[in-house]
């Protein structure tokens, strides 16, 4: 999605991230009180919800959400449901 928008927070090119490492992310996500949401067409991801719970105690009531929508998707209110 980092290559169909310039509304993301990274650049094209600019995450690093593995598949091994996303991998890890989503198993471990159980017990972390965070959230990630996928929307799937044909076996396809072309939607995504995350929501990260704060990590300090002081900010354990606020979630950082990133929500993303394939462009050839947008606008058949699949945003609406994820949220």
């Amino acid at each position: 999605m980092d290559n169909e928008t310039n509304n993301m927070m990274w650049e094209p090119g600019e995450t690093k991230t593995t598949i091994e490492e996303m991998n890890s992310n989503i198993n471990n996500i159980s017990g972390s009180k965070s959230l990630r949401l996928v929307v799937e067409d044909k076996g396809n991801i072309i939607g995504f919800l995350s929501s990260e719970r704060g990590f300090a105690k002081r900010i354990s009531h606020r979630a950082y959400i990133v929500i993303g929508i394939l462009k050839d998707y947008r606008g058949k209110k699949i945003g609406v449901k994820l949220f």
